[in-house]
């Protein structure tokens, strides 16, 4: 028990303490990520009514070709989930974000998948507008764990600011399935409220993620020239205490937001803990040597974690031995003394 328990807390501390990330960012001096326009230019500071209670935080990265430093680059966005609201919509984005095992085809037995988001290819993007993706059976057949067409559930939140996070239907009402979109837009799109659900708002990593839909080179069909998909997905829960009393204050801020009393709202700045996405400053040849830097030590980690993870193998091989060498050595020694 002492040597699993040592070896346990080893493994935990070079996961907890050691772990860094050692992939290029988008936050690189140059990349498209950082060409902000006027014209994709999100207002951080505008006044939007309420959010209701963050029910879960996504953390999604995406990996795509950046056009101006013609390499691929890592881009992570943080989504704040609204289970509360749409309970059936983000139940099912929540299976498939961690992802679920499904029979497929018509052998006998079934063949056996993994159906999940991570790995998904971003299908369409519509420069301004919205960035599509989610089809995780693409090119077989439509998919989610509510059936392979669903019905909307509520049109509560609205498409009233960028970074809305909505479920894709195939054009009509009650054919919903795994896809869903991100609205690029860096203003309010009025014309999809009572017709698509949003369930989620991006909090982190907004404007960005507009540079990078707006650079992106796409074919006729609007899809990536260059390969585009979601690289990791990691969903966090949040511990809300009494979620229905946060409902009921949520509803009745809203109300009196709606009424007139415009200082009940909330901006994005408050929202978004990302000084480079509220402030829009690219790195000075400062901070890009800096994350240089931080990328070698990064490196250094990764070795480290990897000497110690051995260490923590022997140190578990010589305590079990120790603990049981009676057991193992044991008749040996009296046969040695015997003869």
């Amino acid at each position: 028990m002492l040597a699993y328990n040592l070896v346990s807390w080893i493994l935990i501390f070079c996961d907890l303490v050691l772990s860094a990330p050692t992939t290029l960012d988008s936050t690189a001096k140059g990349s498209s990520a950082q060409l902000t326009t006027d014209e994709t230019r999100v207002d951080f500071n505008k006044i939007y009514e309420p959010s209701p209670p963050v029910t879960s935080h996504c953390f999604l990265t995406i990996r795509y070709f950046d056009e101006l430093l013609q390499e691929y680059r890592l881009h992570t966005i943080t989504i704040a989930l609204y289970g509360s609201i749409t309970p059936k919509t983000f139940g099912n984005f929540d299976k498939l974000a961690k992802g679920i095992v499904v029979p497929v085809g018509d052998s006998i037995p079934p063949k056996r998948v993994k159906v999940k988001y991570e790995g998904n290819s971003i299908n369409k993007i519509i420069p301004g507008k919205s960035m599509l993706t989610g089809d995780v059976l693409y090119g077989i057949a439509k998919f989610s764990t509510l059936g392979p067409a669903w019905e909307e559930e509520n049109f509560v939140l609205r498409h009233d600011r960028p970074g809305r996070v909505v479920m894709a239907n195939e054009g009509t009402l009650g054919t919903l399935n795994s896809k869903f979109y991100i609205e690029t837009s860096p203003e309010a799109q009025p014309e999809f409220d009572e017709k698509t659900v949003v369930f989620g708002q991006v909090i982190n990593g907004l404007q960005e993620l507009i540079n990078i839909s707006k650079n992106t080179k796409l074919d006729s069909e609007s899809k990536p020239v260059n390969p585009m998909n979601i690289e990791h997905i990691i969903m966090a829960p949040l511990i809300l205490g009494n979620i229905k009393d946060k409902q009921v204050t949520y509803l009745d801020r809203v109300g009196r937001y709606r009424k007139g009393e415009l200082e009940l709202g909330e901006r994005l700045a408050d929202l978004d803990t990302n000084v480079l996405s509220k402030e829009f400053i690219p790195l000075t040849d400062e901070q890009s040597a800096l994350r240089a830097k931080q990328r070698g030590q990064a490196q250094s980690t990764s070795q480290l974690k990897e000497l110690l993870v051995v260490i923590s193998v022997i140190i578990f091989i010589v305590l079990t031995l120790n603990k049981y060498k009676r057991e193992i050595f044991g008749k040996k020694v009296v046969s040695m003394r015997k003869y």
